[in-house]
């Protein structure tokens, strides 16, 4: 590029180097040339690295011995020859040549990021014969094409002689799709090498079928495709045919679609045309289209369709009827003729007789008229090149649920009587003219009444809008009086009076139920329709609900919110969660009625917060916000009153000892909002009484002296938590906490930092469990006094005998290492599989049973209660290398006696009567 501004020419950017040997005699010189060069590129074209090697012979014959090109992972080799001076000197009029080019992973992306393609190509190139009269045969590899979120891979063969080029075979395919085709293109005249003004083509579809599935994840089917062109391009003859059997597309099911058609002089012709949705339910038509002057034809229809089996018709309510469907279109594409008419008849939606609807629609060039009568009458016109229309719709007790349900969902219900009408034109609100006289209006979710009015008017004149005073009735308490007027382009008023209860939300959220007391507002509002500026205040009356989450109640919300156009002023706002209280007040400062500045204070008395199952604590806070949205603080105090965790913790101790601990990957969470980023926080926390762990492996005091820093998207933690006592329990050992401290000392992120120590006396070893590290690297450790390897420590905890013990069976009559594995199992995993399995009775019983069996025997049992008096068990008992499998029942007869019966797969049977008394 520098060489080129030199030379005042535009050369491509990079670094080269060229070394040129030339000696001989100028009638027959002899040239040898080499070039390396790097980063080419010449905008908006990237190329890589290139290397040439090529000398020039004494007979005029140029040698290219080495021609590579390296772009990212795409690679170029070329060699060959080219006969460039004849035997006086001269450079030849037509020089030989004959040429080999080899590509391998070429990536359109690498030369260039404006290409509407996505290629990878492989493959090798030949050339022959002579410049004026070349040769060429392709033969391309498996390659990749990309178009949009499309990808196919390619394969070809073809070949260009005397002015013709000769596809063998090209090959697309997608997964289970593939297109294969064959046929020739001629281009130039053989005799003369002359370019013909208007090709000849012949090609033939050899393969045709796709798989809907490899195109859109939710349609499944397969399309079979036959297709053969002839003639000059111009003026194409042949024919096409589409067939498909068992289609599912995203909204509809078919039953079979086929397609037939042929191009006749450059006509596209579809001769045939039927969609079927069932045997006996079918769209069919014709068409055509003539690309030279845009001129085309469609005709469709059905006839007594069965609308169950249209599956737009059933997205918000079961649909039944038949319709009755024609269209037809023709003309110039960009002025269309179109007609539209559909009918119904017998129409029930969800299974209530509904009044037939009708719909006409003309389009002529871009004018377009609609008569319709969809329950509610639809008349109108307009112009789609203007902008420009007209339209009234008038209701008569109309249903609207149909029309709820497929904007919304089928949960929603209405009514709705009058009229609207509006004239003008869309791109220009001042000459657009509307009036809205509505009566009897009622709209319900589930069944209950949310809003209702018994009349409403609203007129809109040159931008000007006047909606009078209109009273909404929300549910049976509630109200809203609204009033508006002004230039929706310019300045509005607009006055909001009412009262909304809270109940009115039930309906819509499950994070709240038995919600009840008032929000009160009134306001006015004034300004640009983005900039409504509002003034006025809203009263929160006796705000209550539940919050299921939680397992709390909110009770007794009280409190006013003052509102003017440079800010917000709350006052009073007191409630009760369950039995603790809370206050906040302050004010916040508006800019173009957004948040611009804080100052906000909160303040909870033995404020309870639970998970259920999990924890409950009460809380004291003493809490200010003050700041702008660019910059606020947070800070103050918190105290922990008194708390109580008490969710199980399941954990596998031999892992937890064997092997290293990694915390689990954290799943991935939204993004905290912008605004919370700029909230900094100073909070402490401290403790009034411990925090206590009472569950499954713990009984431990804790006492935490924290503080909260970071901001509110990213809060870091400080300080230390104390365990000050407390017992750790597993398989019936008990390990007295010795040290438990949890340190906060990572200043960009929460990270506990743990040193944990606790004891057990187990026979005559004192086992001492450690706990050290992170949780993203946490370490566990095992020693015993007198020293033990690892691997006896654990056989002490889980089983109470060293592994040396168990080898040697030592102690006379002790259980043998089967029967352990067995008691171990039964107690590790007893309670989950009964729940799992909704079993009531599972036992484990190894050793010597009361019959004299062998010491080595093994039984286990499973049961249920069917009711109160009777449980059937069954039973699976090793001994002897035998399995006995054995029927158990047993009935209640009075409240100390029971008889139950027995019968085993060794032809055993028999029963009892069990008098049962307890002692405690």
């Amino acid at each position: 590029a520098q060489l080129g501004r030199f030379i005042h020419a535009r050369l491509p950017a990079g670094r080269a180097t060229a070394q040129i040997q030339l000696k001989g005699p100028l009638p027959f010189p002899e040239l040898d040339l080499r070039i390396a060069a790097k980063d080419v590129a010449l905008a908006p074209w990237t190329f890589g690295d290139i290397t040439l090697q090529a000398n020039l012979g004494s007979d005029g014959v140029v040698a290219l011995t080495g021609l590579s090109l390296q772009n990212g992972q795409g690679r170029v080799n070329a060699s060959g020859r080219i006969h460039l001076l004849s035997a006086q000197g001269h450079l030849n009029a037509d020089p030989a040549l004959g040429l080999q080019v080899d590509f391998e992973q070429l990536d359109a992306d690498a030369f260039s990021d404006q290409l509407p393609v996505d290629l990878r190509l492989s493959g090798r190139l030949t050339l022959s014969g002579s410049v004026k009269g070349p040769r060429g045969d392709l033969t391309l590899l498996p390659s990749r094409i990309g178009w949009r979120d499309m990808t196919l891979d390619a394969r070809a063969e073809a070949a260009w002689r005397d002015g013709r080029l000769n596809i063998a075979h090209l090959r697309l395919e997608k997964d289970n799709s593939a297109v294969a085709l064959s046929g020739e293109i001629t281009l130039a005249q053989a005799a003369t090498g002359q370019w013909r003004s208007d090709p000849l083509v012949r090609a033939e579809l050899t393969e045709g079928y796709i798989h809907l599935e490899d195109f859109a994840p939710q349609a499944e089917g397969r399309l079979e495709i036959k297709a053969d062109v002839q003639g000059p391009l111009s003026a194409l003859n042949g024919a096409f045919q589409i067939q498909g059997q068992t289609l599912q597309l995203p909204e509809q099911s078919i039953h079979a679609l086929q397609l037939a058609g042929r191009l006749d002089a450059g006509t596209i012709r579809a001769d045939r045309l039927a969609v079927a949705l069932t045997p006996q339910d079918q769209i069919s038509g014709t068409a055509w289209y003539s690309p030279t002057d845009s001129a085309f034809e469609v005709m469709l229809s059905a006839d007594a369709l069965e609308m169950a089996r249209v599956t737009f018709f059933q997205r918000a309510y079961p649909t039944s009827g038949r319709m009755h469907l024609s269209i037809a279109a023709r003309g110039d594409v960009r002025q269309p003729k179109v007609v539209l008419n559909l009918e119904t008849e017998q129409m029930h939606i969800d299974g209530h007789p509904w009044k037939d609807i009708r719909l006409n629609a003309h389009l002529d060039g871009r004018h377009l008229l609609v008569d319709a009568d969809l329950n509610l009458t639809l008349q109108g016109q307009c112009r789609l090149d203007e902008g420009s229309f007209e339209v009234a719709a008038r209701f008569d007790q109309t249903d609207l649920s149909p029309y709820l349900a497929l904007v919304a969902d089928a949960q929603w219900q209405g009514r709705l009587s009058g009229q609207l009408n509006a004239t003008g034109n869309w791109r220009d609100w001042k000459r657009i003219r509307g009036q809205a006289v509505l009566r009897h209006g009622r709209l319900a979710y589930q069944g209950v009444a949310v809003l209702a009015f018994d009349a409403l008017q609203a007129e809109l004149a040159h931008g000007l809008l006047d909606l009078p005073q209109t009273r909404l009735a929300l549910l049976d308490q509630g109200f809203l009086e609204v009033a508006a007027k002004g230039d929706l382009n310019g300045h509005i008023a607009v006055t909001l009076n009412g009262r909304y209860p809270l109940a009115a939300a039930d309906p819509f959220t499950d994070r709240i139920n038995e919600a009840k007391g008032n929000i009160l507002v009134a306001v006015t509002g004034s300004g640009p329709m983005d900039r409504i500026a509002w003034q006025g205040k809203v009263i929160l009356s006796d705000i209550g609900c539940r919050i299921p989450e939680l397992g709390q109640t909110l009770r007794g919300l009280e409190g006013t919110l003052y509102l003017d156009p440079q800010q917000v002023r709350i006052e009073g706002v007191t409630g009760r969660l369950d039995d603790g209280r809370f206050n906040l007040h302050g004010q916040m400062a508006l800019q173009e009625m957004r948040p611009a500045r804080f100052d906000l204070a909160f303040k909870a008395q033995a404020l309870p917060l639970q998970k259920p199952n999990t924890m409950d604590m009460k809380l004291g806070a003493d809490l200010s916000l003050k700041g702008d949205a660019q910059s606020a603080r947070l800070e103050g105090d918190l105290v922990l009153l008194e708390g109580a965790y008490y969710e199980n913790v399941r954990f596998n101790l031999l892992s937890l000892v064997t092997e290293r601990q990694r915390a689990a990957p954290v799943p991935p969470t939204r993004q905290p909002p912008p605004w919370l980023k700029a909230v900094t926080l100073n909070i402490t926390v401290t403790h009034r009484y411990p925090m206590l762990v009472y569950n499954n492996i713990a009984r431990l005091e804790i006492t935490p002296d924290l503080k909260i820093s970071g901001t509110a998207a990213h809060p870091v933690i400080s300080g230390r938590a104390d365990a000050t006592s407390g017992e750790v329990y597993f398989r019936q050992k008990t390990f007295t906490l010795k040290r438990g401290v949890v340190d906060f000392v990572n200043p960009y992120k929460i990270e506990p930092l743990l040193d944990i120590a606790a004891e057990a006396q187990i026979r005559q070893w004192l086992v001492t469990l450690t706990i050290s590290g992170t949780p993203d690297d946490l370490l566990i450790t095992l020693s015993s006094d007198p020293p033990e390897s690892d691997a006896d420590i654990l056989s002490l905890i889980l089983l109470g005998r060293t592994g040396q013990e168990i080898a040697e069976n030592s102690g006379g009559g002790g259980a043998t290492t089967r029967q352990m594995l067995a008691g171990l199992v039964a107690a590790t995993w007893g309670e989950d599989l009964k729940k799992t399995t909704g079993l009531d009775i599972l036992e484990v019983e190894t050793g010597a049973g009361n019959n004299g069996q062998s010491d080595d025997r093994i039984q286990m049992t499973v049961g249920k209660k069917l009711n109160p008096r009777l449980t059937v068990k069954y039973s699976l008992e090793s001994q002897k290398e035998q399995l006995v499998h054995s029927a158990i029942s047993e009935y209640r007869l009075l409240e100390h006696f029971s008889a139950s019966g027995i019968q085993d797969t060794e032809g055993n049977y028999g029963g009892e009567l069990m008098f049962r008394i307890e002692f405690r």
